[in-house]
């Protein structure tokens, strides 16, 4: 699915869409550390706290890339961690104030591009 639009500025989610499709291992560590933090008792977290940790992993804990991920995409894995799998719902802080996606439209594309969904 291209989400190329013609004569329309790209939306965050665009934008997103595309950070998504080229670095799947960005959700990977999402879904890990998410996981991670479940596992230690943690009933609600915001997704900035993850993203933060998603940091320090690339820059600090390892020898590799270090991802360069935009803070408003953070939502986004939240958001699609809790659609893709149902013991999230509830766990992240979710503001909704002009988000431009829904959960589903957020799923419906990273199936699209055949993103690995559960390991």
């Amino acid at each position: 699915m291209s989400r190329q639009r013609t004569l329309m500025p790209l939306t965050r989610f665009d934008h997103w869409c595309e950070f998504h499709q080229k670095n799947p291992q960005v959700f990977d560590l999402f879904r890990d550390f998410a996981n991670t933090a479940r596992q230690a008792g943690r009933t609600r977290l915001s997704a900035r706290v993850i993203g933060e940790r998603i940091r320090w992993y690339t820059s600090v804990d390892t020898q590799g890339e270090e991802y360069k991920v935009n803070d408003h995409f953070w939502p986004y894995y939240a958001r699609l961690l809790t659609g893709l799998d149902n013991r999230f719902s509830g766990f992240f802080v979710m503001k909704n104030k002009r988000f431009d996606s829904t959960v589903s439209e957020i799923v419906d594309f990273h199936n699209e591009v055949g993103v690995e969904l559960m390991k």
